[in-house]
């Protein structure tokens, strides 16, 4: 008659989220840092392969190359408020799953917008339908994603989703449409590439394609394009931008890096190896748009761009990262060379005026002056007193540069190497809480193998961000458990709120996080109630009030662990008793219809119900478990 947990009470306190990690675009955030130093779960104390492992995965129906987005504290409909992550696949599927619970194993929703390209195997393949990161708009629940779909004039269109149902909106698709200055218009978008992360700022999307030919027949006529789209109304196109209308070459892609905007709506982007003839060309240039067009109104070419670019080493494999905090932000190609430049004055052709660049140096051994590369993997970790620049090159070491606050220059004669030499590093993610102590990590995937002529076992892996020579887990390790799949280049593992997201080219989204649950520790007080016995039985209740007194959200789901109880009580409805969580062996109750989120100064009410079975009492000390794990 009397039910475990069969009351559960609401009080809320301040309506603030803290805590909750949202990833809406590439690499995290506008300046495109590839850190989120909002983790306060995983920590270098437990990313260790008896902590840490896969959870679960997602079933998907191709390859995808598009980093997952995640939205939490979503109102999904007739569902209620969940986590939800957001794949995009080179099937041209868009899929909606939950983020946590490995037992929802079915989308929320999941759109085909169009038959896809068909490649083969592996690199781009087997099919190319979705390749760039979205962008999500939290304002008005919509998902922007780009798709070549085939047909008799295959086509590269625009969607706008919406984030609860996948149905479309803002009068999409729109597609997409280039005209070159002789008058040429192209719409059949069959070998083009929309690999460059979406941006969107100020209800403006833009949108960056390499590969575009002037002339079919001719495979050096080939251009790279930006459009500018009015985000609640696609078919409003509001600029577009050649990268060499005076010449040839000049692709735009950025190895799946994102345009990166600052706070004033300046935009930052990295044409690839063309025809450098400024004002009209510029290949092999770092550009900045004025806000709200696609005018350049600075540049940035390295003194050997003619170089670079006979030699197709392209400057756009990497994209612009805008470094916190100050005005600089640098970019790296193909040649394994970091430009440090400063936002305000990027220089135009090297030497330019005063100095241009900052700062520049041989950031990786991995190809150099040689076409071995496709990209140059970056990451920066803003901490707050020893910034950190990761660089992980094809055929090389990962290297890390600290970056010096007081001189505003990276010291290259401080810089540190790893110990593993791969094929290839996919991409990296930094996590770290902020700047605490053991809190950073280096998250990244590699290949032993060449992944281009098919496809390879990949792995995940983690390192010290403050020393890199000490690996805290690979995915190896314990590879019944843990395997990641096969590997997908240029596809950065995403972090979120205590697990780490994969890409594969298995066809299945990877997902990884601690095994067992986490105490939540100090941050909970648990406010226990008087005992009551239940008239004429031998049933006594008692409620406990659970109470965030910590700074940031904790995730759930979560459950009720009782310590010590004492023998001879018998707790109704337990759900079992611990293996993995400390102290083993003891009950525990898996709480159902708690927060999803439970916020700083939130709090629920719970209320226990037990029989004594030989006690002359009861006790037992109550510990509050969070996070997907089990128990």
């Amino acid at each position: 008659m009397h039910k475990s947990i069969a009351f559960i009470f609401f009080l809320l306190g301040v309506p603030v989220v803290y805590g909750q990690v949202d990833v809406l675009t590439a690499q995290y955030d506008l300046s495109r840092t590839s850190s989120n130093i909002q983790e306060s779960i995983l920590t270098r104390s437990n990313v260790n392969s008896s902590q840490f492992g896969k959870l679960f995965s997602r079933t998907l129906d191709a390859p995808f190359y598009a980093s997952p987005l995640i939205v939490t504290n979503f109102n999904v409909p007739r569902v209620g408020l969940r986590n939800v992550v957001f794949i995009a696949t080179l099937g041209n599927t868009v899929y909606a799953y939950d983020a946590d619970d490995p037992n929802a194993t079915s989308p929320y929703w999941s759109v085909n917008l169009g038959t896809p390209i068909s490649t083969g195997c592996c690199y781009l393949g087997p099919t190319l339908g979705i390749l760039s990161t979205p962008v999500i708009d939290r304002s008005t629940n919509t998902i922007y994603v780009t798709a070549i779909i085939q047909s008799t004039d295959t086509g590269l269109y625009v969607f706008a989703l919406d984030l609860s149902t996948g149905t479309r909106k803002f009068n999409s698709p729109r597609r997409i449409v280039f005209t070159f200055p002789s008058g040429v218009t192209k719409t059949d978008a069959y070998g083009w590439i929309q690999r460059a992360g979406l941006l969107l700022y100020n209800n403006l999307l833009y949108v960056g394609t390499s590969n575009v030919l002037e002339n079919d027949t001719d495979h050096f006529s080939q251009e790279g394009f930006i459009v500018l789209l009015k985000a609640d109304d696609l078919s409003v196109q509001l600029a577009s931008f050649e990268t060499t209308p005076t010449g040839q070459g000049g692709a735009f892609w950025q190895a799946g890096r994102g345009l990166a905007a600052d706070s004033s709506g300046n935009v930052f982007v990295v044409v690839d190896s063309g025809a450098y003839n400024p004002p009209q060309s510029f290949g092999v240039s770092v550009l900045k748009f004025i806000p709200g067009t696609l005018s350049a109104s600075d540049w940035f070419t390295p003194a050997n761009w003619s170089f670079l670019y006979n030699h197709n080493l392209d400057l756009t494999a990497n994209g612009v990262t805008l470094i916190p905090g100050t005005s600089l932000a640098f970019t790296g190609g193909k040649a394994g060379v970091i430009y440090l430049l400063d936002q305000t004055s990027l220089g135009g052709l090297e030497p330019g005026s005063g100095s241009t660049p900052l700062q520049q140096f041989q950031a990786s051994q991995g190809c150099g002056p040689t076409d071995c590369a496709q990209h140059l993997p970056t990451a920066f970790w803003p901490h707050q007193t020893n910034p950190i620049l990761y660089v992980w090159d094809v055929h090389d070491y990962l290297r890390a540069f600290p970056f010096d606050l007081l001189s505003q220059r990276f010291l290259i004669n401080s810089a540190t190497f790893g110990s593993l030499l791969p094929s290839r590093a996919g991409g990296m993610t930094i996590s770290s809480n902020g700047s605490t102590d053991g809190s950073g990590i280096v998250w990244a995937t590699t290949a032993l193998l060449d992944p281009y002529a098919s496809a390879v076992p990949g792995t995940l892996r983690a390192y010290n961000a403050n020393d890199i020579q000490e690996e805290l887990y690979n995915s190896d390790q314990n590879s019944s458990r843990d395997a990641m799949g096969t590997f997908v280049k240029m596809s950065t593992p995403i972090v979120a709120n205590a697990k780490v997201y994969v890409n594969t080219q298995s066809n299945v989204l990877v997902v990884y996080g601690l095994l067992c649950q986490a105490n939540t520790g100090s941050a909970i007080k648990i406010i226990r109630g008087p005992f009551r016995l239940l008239p004429g039985s031998i049933h006594f209740t008692q409620q406990l009030s659970i109470l965030n007194e910590g700074n940031s959200a904790i995730g759930g789901p979560f459950t009720l662990l009782l310590s010590g109880l004492s023998t001879g009580v018998n707790l109704t409805g337990m759900s079992g008793r611990t293996s993995c969580t400390q102290p083993v062996g003891s009950p525990y109750i898996q709480l159902s219809g708690t927060p999803l989120w439970l916020t700083p100064g939130q709090s629920f009410k719970v209320q226990l119900d037990f029989t004594l079975n030989g006690a002359t009492g009861i006790t037992f000390t109550p510990i509050l478990l969070a996070g997907s794990g089990s128990q």
